[in-house]
């Protein structure tokens, strides 16, 4: 990536700081000898968000929602659209990134911010005087919170220095992103979670990645407690399997399953039946043969409209049902296609050079046509007229 396109930033801190401030101006003013001095202040308080988190204020995450691989290696992160949210209640982020198994959460729900500091007795979480004296929320308002056990905090809560490291913000280049994202200004934030998504070797793991609220919490846990409670700010869940050590055998399996039907049976070992939502929305079943299907078809469709996603639509005649094979074949090369950016580039210049071509012969065949038939008499008549007037 060129250095231009993405540059990494230790923090950006708010303008103004979260809590009670006040705001002093004085003038001077001299009129002959007389001089003036004028002052007013005013006091104001910034109250930021220190329970809860809008889901727009999410620009994405990674991995991503509901996605299943081998994350054995991988380091989740969240990036948000407030490029000083990490910092906003002082230098040191206020915010962490877990990641935990879902065997490892033994608590989770909704209440509200007045009943966060009455937990039970044997669940540590901060006291008031151990948080910022103004934040947002009111005391009715509700949040997200999960329980852990005080062995697991200290397992993967990151330390104080770590947490520091785990957070950036982001400057990026949007010249080429969609409409809608390059609007924005490229500056993001985003934090980094400590722990490695947990892999079984001999299954699939199911992870919950919480963005939590960190202050007020140390690195060990008074011995009175048993549970810790956290505030959830945002979290999104994954699925880990590792595929180190799987033999050939297991991998071939693995393609033939998924090469020729994805997710369900197969009618004839090449061809299933799978849900089609169409463009106005209804829900139906259609046919679908992958593209990686090892076997040829015995029968090549003649496709009438073969420019589009729709005119590669093949009804099957003896079951009553759509062929989308050719039509999601056809989207999915389109979508290649387009996620290159100079190749967009070029055909985004190649439909502007057609539409300015046609847009010149219009105005020549207009012009032509005034020359041949436009009656300079009726036109001196008009002139004149208004002339009179």
């Amino acid at each position: 990536m060129e250095e231009k396109d993405f540059k990494l930033i230790d923090r950006i801190l708010p303008t103004v700081q979260n809590g009670r401030q006040s705001f002093t101006a004085s003038q001077r003013v001299t009129q002959g000898a007389e001089v003036g001095n004028y002052s007013a202040k005013q006091d104001y308080i910034i109250a930021r968000r220190l329970f809860t988190l809008g889901a727009e204020e999410v620009f994405g995450v990674y991995p991503a929602n509901g996605e299943a691989g081998d994350f054995a290696n991988t380091l989740p992160y969240i990036t948000l659209s407030d490029r000083t949210f990490p910092w906003s209640f002082g230098e040191k982020p206020f915010a962490a990134l877990l990641v935990l198994k879902d065997n490892e959460i033994i608590g989770e729900g909704e209440i509200t911010v007045k009943e966060l500091f009455t937990s039970a007795s044997d669940t540590y979480f901060p006291q008031k005087t151990d948080l910022p004296s103004v934040y947002f929320e009111e005391e009715t308002e509700y949040c997200r919170f999960i329980d852990i056990s005080k062995r697991v905090y200290e397992d993967i809560f990151p330390s104080d220095s770590d947490i520091s490291l785990l957070a950036h913000a982001k400057l990026l280049d949007l010249s080429r992103a969609p409409d809608d994202i390059c609007v924005k200004d490229g500056y993001f934030s985003s934090i980094l979670a400590n722990r490695f998504v947990p892999t079984d070797t001999n299954g699939e793991t199911s992870c919950v990645c919480h963005l939590v609220t960190a202050l007020g919490y140390g690195e060990k846990i008074p011995e009175s407690f048993d549970k810790v409670r956290l505030v959830s700010l945002y979290s999104w869940n994954i699925r880990s399997h590792s595929e180190k050590g799987r033999p050939f055998a297991k991998l071939a399996e693995g393609m033939s399953k998924n090469c020729g039907a994805i997710g369900c049976g197969s009618l004839n070992g090449e061809t299933a039946v799978m849900p089609h939502y169409t463009r106005t929305g209804e829900m139906t079943y259609s046919l679908y043969r992958s593209p990686l299907a090892s076997e040829e078809r015995d029968i090549i469709p003649e496709l009438s409209q073969a420019n589009t996603a729709d005119g590669r639509l093949i009804y099957d005649k003896e079951n009553g049902v759509f062929d989308v094979s050719y039509a999601a074949a056809f989207q999915l090369g389109r979508l290649i296609t387009l996620s290159r950016p100079e190749t967009a580039e070029k055909l985004l210049e190649w439909r502007n050079r057609i539409k300015d071509e046609f847009h010149s012969d219009a105005l020549n065949m207009l012009a032509q046509d005034m020359t041949e038939n436009f009656d300079f008499d009726v036109l001196s008549g008009l002139l004149a007229e208004y002339a009179e007037r």
